[in-house]
């Protein structure tokens, strides 16, 4: 099935390609591009994914759909299951992420990202909803929906999940956060794994990317502090564990949500 590791890796060299054609596509016709700028991100993600998109299908023989949704179990019936327990690992996650970036910059002089976060709260509700929503269904629909799944008719799930989340870390080009992208990408990639279905790991991201903005928040209001209080930590640690455990439970019963 297509795509193949060759071609998984030309679609997100395409991928980027797209992006920057579009972008002095945009520029060409009069819009001002400014880094951050919620509605150019917008037309540049759409725009790119949706061509990519199209393509893949193609190839694939497949249906949004199908391609959303591949396992035996009914939609509603499997995010009933395990809508919960992905809010709270993904808050966990999310602690993790906070804890280990902050030990980074301290070990090896990076700058936090308050300005990033800066950013996103000065672009307003569009900006939220483009880090929170677009951004997530995108992804998901590209690395695991076209490229983990080609991978999966080729290699043993394990090497799958790796490969593809290995190729989700190199897109997002952040050299400060690569090993946790693509410890992300991994979880990212079980969750479709177990599943097969685009939806839990949709969920997922867009609650990742949520309790980013929301913890940011609370990191830019008090610049001074490092790393958020002790007890965010260890709810945030009790939240991932726990979560896990909950969902493994559930995977290993998959009786439970087939029809």
């Amino acid at each position: 099935m297509f795509p193949n590791i060759k071609q998984s890796i030309l679609l997100i060299v395409a991928l980027s390609l797209l992006k920057t054609l579009i972008v002095i596509a945009l520029v060409y016709i009069g819009l001002r591009w400014q880094a951050g700028d919620p509605f150019a991100y917008f037309l540049v993600v759409t725009i790119s994914t949706a061509i990519l998109l199209i393509y893949s299908m193609k190839q694939m023989n497949l249906s949004i759909s199908m391609l959303c949704h591949a396992g035996m179990n009914r939609v509603l019936q499997l995010i009933s299951v395990v809508f919960v327990p992905i809010i709270f690992l993904t808050f966990g996650l999310q602690i993790a992420s906070d804890v280990i970036m902050t030990l980074q910059n301290s070990i090896f002089g990076i700058n936090p990202e308050v300005v990033f976060f800066n950013n996103i709260y000065s672009t307003g509700i569009f900006g939220v909803i483009c880090i929170c929503l677009v951004a997530p269904i995108a992804e998901e629909l590209v690395f695991r929906g076209v490229i983990l799944r080609g991978l999966l008719s080729r290699l043993r799930s394990t090497h799958a999940i790796l490969l593809s989340s290995m190729l989700f870390a190199i897109f997002h080009f952040n050299a400060d956060q690569t090993f946790f992208v693509l410890f992300i990408g991994c979880f990212l990639g079980w969750l479709y794994v177990k599943s097969y279905s685009l939806y839990p790991s949709i969920i997922a991201h867009i609650c990742f990317n949520s309790w980013s903005y929301i913890l940011g928040g609370i990191e830019v209001s008090d610049v001074e502090s490092t790393y958020l209080p002790v007890e965010w930590q260890m709810l945030g640690f009790a939240a991932l564990f726990g979560s896990m455990f909950i969902l493994s439970r559930i995977f290993n019963k998959k009786v439970k949500i087939i029809e």
